[in-house]
């Protein structure tokens, strides 16, 4: 079950903090977030009329990335990124 307090910060940060309206894309960047959270996002934005993208991260594997990274590497998620946002704000 669903915590109540989840559903009405969902609400909350959809319909006030961001007001999500048809058609518009929300991206969420989720550290580390319970998946019951990230539910009730995706449950609000689409009651709301918007499309929601979720990204779920995970620190130890996050950080693992980050250790072997270079250049090469550190080029290509940043472009992906920025394709990413660049790709939701259409």
């Amino acid at each position: 079950m669903t915590d109540p307090r989840y559903t009405k910060l969902a609400k909350l940060l959809v319909n006030y903090s961001t007001k999500i309206k048809k058609g518009d894309c929300a991206l969420f960047d989720l550290i580390d977030v319970p998946d019951e959270f990230g539910i009730e996002l995706v449950r609000a934005v689409r009651a709301a009329g918007g499309t929601p993208l979720v990204e779920a991260r995970h620190p130890r594997l996050s950080r693992e990335l980050l250790l072997g990274t270079d250049e090469k590497h550190a080029a290509l998620v940043r472009d992906l990124e920025l394709n990413r946002m660049k790709k939701v704000q259409e």
